[in-house]
């Protein structure tokens, strides 16, 4: 099946590294352009850094309701918007916060001639009642980074690599941090394209993997099914966008982890282009 994808994939021009699938607990690789064995992950970190919020909240450490600013104490800048009072973690989680528009963007995080991310985070005033607007932007999972450090005294990666990682197998990797050396919950993990499978089946088996629970299934439930309600705006989970077929999670310049549980199947992609369907080649695929 994967043959055959990379078969159109390579027909069109496309763009596209690799493909990593696992269907019924059988992996397939195809390499299409060989590349540095890691990869920038783009928006697939946040799948990652979300992952660290519900393995906290399932030894109890904090709950998705939690308010955020008791999180950062004398951080909390004088003068704050007071709509940040009403922010949860899940607002994070939601792109929810109440941002007027998306920012800490390859484009802008190093404009702001600010190098301590939290308080240009916590100084920005809010346009929106925290729950009422979906506006996409990394400064929420950055914060929720931040909140991973001050509950367990570790940087999040630090915490993932001691928790998670070790459990998954992952052990070739780099990850950015902003100025001050925390972790960035938004983009910059560079990973092999299987390490990005192997976090789709943690969730595809709900929260096992290798015989071990990592995550609740209530955690993978939660995740995986749309938190915004709003009309009019994104079906998003805890950092997973819902697709017909089951949900996702994915990064600029088709970067993929497309999980579908009735097919009992994980499709794991890296590339550098913009637009490629994957969902449509795998069906296509199959048939």
């Amino acid at each position: 099946m994967l043959e055959k994808m990379a078969r159109e994939i390579r027909e069109n021009g496309d763009n596209i590294f690799e493909l990593v699938c696992v269907r019924d607990g059988v992996w397939e690789t195809e390499t299409l352009r060989p590349t540095a064995p890691c990869q920038n992950c783009y928006s697939l970190t946040k799948n990652f850094t979300a992952t660290a919020i519900g393995m906290l909240q399932d030894s109890g450490l904090l709950t998705v309701e939690d308010f955020i600013l008791p999180f950062f104490g004398e951080e909390v800048p004088a003068g704050y918007d007071v709509k940040l009072e009403r922010v949860k973690i899940r607002h994070l989680l939601t792109h929810t916060m109440g941002n007027e528009s998306g920012y800490l963007f390859e484009s802008d995080r190093y404009t702001y001639g600010e190098n301590n991310w939290v308080k240009l985070v916590l100084s920005r005033p809010l346009a929106y009642e925290p729950g009422t607007k979906f506006v996409y932007s990394n400064s929420t999972y950055y914060l929720l980074s931040c909140i991973v450090r001050r509950v367990t005294g570790k940087t999040m990666e630090r915490f993932l690599h001691d928790e998670l990682f070790g459990v998954l197998g992952i052990t070739d990797y780099a990850w950015a941090a902003c100025p001050l050396g925390e972790t960035s919950g938004a983009t910059g993990l560079y990973l092999p394209t299987a390490d990005i499978a192997k976090l789709g089946l943690l969730y595809l088996n709900r929260g096992v993997y290798a015989g071990r629970r990592l995550l609740s299934e209530a955690w993978v439930d939660a995740a995986s099914r749309n938190q915004v309600n709003l009309p009019g705006e994104a079906a998003y989970g805890y950092s997973f966008w819902m697709n017909d077929a089951g949900y996702e999670g994915n990064g600029a310049h088709n970067q993929i982890m497309l999980i579908l549980p009735r097919e009992n199947l994980v499709l794991a992609g890296h590339g550098y282009m913009d637009g490629f369907d994957y969902l449509g080649a795998l069906r296509r695929a199959m048939g």
